[in-house]
């Protein structure tokens, strides 16, 4: 008997499904109990001359073979992503930045907040450490089979082939795709010397301050060391060196302070740092978004800058998005406790809140800022980036193609009519761009990709 998932699937590969029953997939992709179907329909999909369904066939693109392979790679990628992440949450590890096959998981659980007040409560249980718990492993799946739906545009009827000696096939308008991003960045130095970290070797890349700078063996991570028998004399210098790294457009990267506390780097942000953090305080300045890991040291607390906003803390992990382009600034504690202050407001997070800087200036450090709580933050949607996923919940286009022009590197216009409504959909951030904006061709979007520069609009 055809089970819902795949009746649901079937109608919306045939393009026959309502916006009900598209919603209502999705809710069954993500659902856990489901993961087994799941990943036996995408098994099936990548089976090549195989049918998914009686009367549809295997996803052939319009463009030619290349196509297919990049389709087939992208889920395949999905599900190596989720094997990842099981064995990350099995042997109790944790991993860096997503890219490409490097991938190493962080397991991340999401916070049940009515169901954690009802079994210990908050004050009882100030101490928790794991928080961080729902297996991302279910966004890779459903990543895949939105994936597959996706190209169900490109998707016919099977039917008897006809002679080729007496039909022409059909002209193809050749469209240029666009590669994901990837770990890049720009070290800045104290002296102003910059260095691009992605086109340096690993190994010790330079000594700034009282920090030894080592590029790790992964590509996308970079470390500092404090300098051995240096401690003492880094205490008393008033000097600090600073550094700053910054990702471009189309670019992430992992850092390790010298302190041991980690910070991840989303596209077009940046970091400005000491080498070596001494006095009574440890101060860095965000800009853009980045996800922290923060070592603990009661005497000395960390505190983040950006945009007018403060966050301090002592030990915790926490996201901050804060992009100009963005209407608000969003600080997400997943784990431990800290303090949002802005223009003489403050609020105190609980792991699953999130603080939401508002007003006409919110990125700018206006006056106008203000404060607000959100009690049950998405952490999925909030940490999909940082785990190689795009997780989009019912967001507006404008919404959407801000994260992909960050992303690609690329220009959005719109020409006539903005699209209306809101769209939902999980795929991998390794994937061409073209994948991606077929995605939201399904739900109604109609593009055009002009070299760099995506034009969104009727057709």
């Amino acid at each position: 008997m055809t089970s819902r998932i795949e009746q649901l699937m079937k109608l919306c590969m045939q393009g026959e499904a309502s916006e009900t029953e598209r919603n209502e997939l999705l809710s069954l992709l993500q659902a856990a109990e489901n993961e087994g179907e799941v990943k036996s329909l995408i098994n099936a999909a990548l089976e090549r001359g195989t049918p998914l369904w009686d009367g549809v066939a295997a996803p052939v693109s319009e463009s030619g073979p290349d196509m297919s392979e990049r389709v087939s790679a992208a889920m395949l990628e999905a599900i190596f992503q989720a094997d990842i992440l099981q064995r990350g949450e099995d042997d109790g590890t944790s991993g860096g930045m997503s890219g490409g096959s490097e991938r190493k998981g962080e397991v991340i659980r999401a916070l049940d907040l009515k169901e954690e007040e009802d079994a210990m409560g908050w004050a009882r249980k100030a101490d928790r450490k794991k928080m961080r718990r729902v297996v991302l492993k279910r966004l890779a799946y459903a990543a895949a089979v939105v994936l597959l739906i996706a190209v169900g545009v490109m998707v016919a009827p099977v039917k008897k082939k006809p002679d080729p000696a007496v039909v022409e096939p059909p002209k193809q308008d050749i469209v240029k795709d666009i590669p994901p991003g990837g770990n890049k960045a720009i070290l800045t130095l104290a002296d102003g010397a910059t260095i691009s970290l992605d086109d340096c070797k690993k190994g010790d890349i330079a000594r700034d301050g009282n920090a030894q700078i080592v590029k790790g063996g992964d590509s996308g991570t970079l470390i500092y060391h404090a300098v051995a028998g240096n401690q003492q004399a880094a205490a008393g210098n008033r000097q600090v060196a600073y550094n700053t790294i910054t990702t471009p457009r189309g670019g992430q990267y992992q850092l390790a302070l010298s302190d041991g506390s980690k910070v991840w780097l989303n596209a077009s942000s940046s970091l400005h740092f000491p080498t070596t953090f001494n006095g009574k305080e440890r101060s860095v300045e965000l800009t853009g978004e980045g996800y922290f890991e923060i070592a603990r040291n009661t005497t000395m607390p960390f505190s983040i800058t950006v945009n007018g906003v403060r966050v301090q803390v002592l030990g915790t992990h926490f996201n901050i998005n804060a992009y100009r382009d963005e209407p608000v600034i969003r600080t997400t504690l997943i784990e431990g406790a800290v303090k949002v202050e802005v223009a003489g407001e403050a609020l105190s997070l609980r792991p699953g809140q999130q603080a939401v800087t508002t007003g006409q200036k919110a990125v700018e450090g206006g006056a106008d800022q203000w404060l607000r709580l959100d009690p049950t933050a998405d952490l999925e949607e909030v940490m999909a980036w940082k785990e190689g996923i795009f997780n989009f919940k019912n967001l507006d286009i404008e919404s959407i193609m801000r994260q992909i022009s960050r992303w690609y590197d690329v220009e959005v216009v719109y020409a006539g009519k903005k699209p209306e409504g809101h769209f939902s959909g999980m795929i991998s951030r390794n994937t061409p761009a073209l994948t991606v904006l077929k995605m939201l061709e399904y739900g109604g979007v109609h593009f055009t990709i002009e070299s760099k520069k995506i034009v969104i609009g009727n057709q």
